[in-house]
């Protein structure tokens, strides 16, 4: 179980059955799934991944386009398989010159206290 913050948990479990398909799905096929993390820094983020068992993929990514620019994306898989990503987005990006449309967006660190 995660405790991310005061109102939200993540139970993260593990199954076994006799007929489970061995194969993890790719993070991009069909019926596959991740969590993605806002961080406040990727690369601190990232190092304490590495250090507890993470695999890191690819990463750290740029946000392609001038839409989403700034935004920083790094993907991993834990060390029982599950993809995940941790991601960093400035407080505001381009695209809102152009919508009042918002992205979810953090409303700051789980350590803050407002």
């Amino acid at each position: 179980m995660l405790r991310l913050g005061p109102n939200l948990n993540v139970e993260l479990q593990e199954f076994k059955a006799e007929k489970q398909r061995k194969a993890m799905p790719s993070n991009v096929d069909l019926g596959s799934a991740h969590l993605a993390f806002f961080v406040d820094d990727v690369n601190a983020a990232a190092q304490s991944l590495r250090e507890h068992g993470a695999q890191l993929l690819r990463g750290p990514i740029q946000a392609l386009g001038e839409p989403k620019r700034g935004e920083v994306i790094w993907y991993f898989k834990t060390p029982w398989g599950a993809f995940m990503e941790i991601l960093w987005r400035p407080e505001h990006l381009p695209y809102e010159h152009d919508t009042a449309n918002r992205l979810f967006a953090p409303r700051g660190s789980w350590q803050d206290k407002d």
